[in-house]
């Protein structure tokens, strides 16, 4: 019997069962494998050992990069368009 190979674009079944280091892992997340494995010990990150080797799956590292993400910050403009200091330095002129 000859084996399946999934067409191209498709992801095979098991493409979420790829496991990683923890330096594949760091290197991924743009961070330094030493604060990855502090994460992991304090179990703010998920990962597992194979035997004594900390290993982490592709779905880990997704919900990892999930939970870091932060909203874009949006300054909320004043309405009359002056900065803090403008408006401190208008009202002293204007005596207020």
């Amino acid at each position: 019997m000859a084996s399946q190979t999934p067409p191209e674009g498709a992801s095979s079944p098991d493409a979420g069962l790829r496991l990683y280091t923890v330096a594949q892992a760091a290197e991924m997340l743009a961070v330094t494998g030493d604060w990855y494995l502090k994460q992991i010990r304090a179990r703010k990150l998920p990962a597992g050992k194979a035997g004594r080797a900390w290993r982490v799956a592709a779905q880990d590292i997704r919900d990892a990069i999930d939970s870091m993400a932060m909203p874009a910050f949006t300054p909320t403009r004043d309405p009359s368009g002056l900065s803090e200091r403008s408006r401190r330095r208008f009202r002293a002129s204007r005596g207020a």
